[in-house]
């Protein structure tokens, strides 16, 4: 199954959960899908909120044991260019 990454944190998806009629929630960032992910201004104000509350898991349980700045980093790159600033 192919996926694609949350607009605001990167977080990689299965097409069926980011498709924008689904209107899943991402466990990373929370950021529902087809609500609060098609602005780009607001995506990119919810990237700069969740950054700086320090990239917490909205669902702690789906966290990687492992998660650091370096886990952050990377995930982001998986943003499209276009929904960067």
């Amino acid at each position: 199954m192919a996926e694609f990454p949350c607009r605001v944190c990167g977080l990689e998806q299965p097409a069926d959960m980011w498709n924008p009629k689904s209107y899943g929630i991402c466990p990373c960032c929370g950021t529902e899908f087809g609500l609060n992910d098609d602005d780009h201004q607001l995506v990119c104000y919810q990237r700069m909120a969740w950054l700086s509350s320090g990239a917490k898991w909205f669902k702690e349980e789906r966290k990687p044991d492992v998660w650091t700045l370096n886990e952050v980093a990377d995930q982001l790159k998986n943003i499209p260019e276009e929904w960067w600033w």
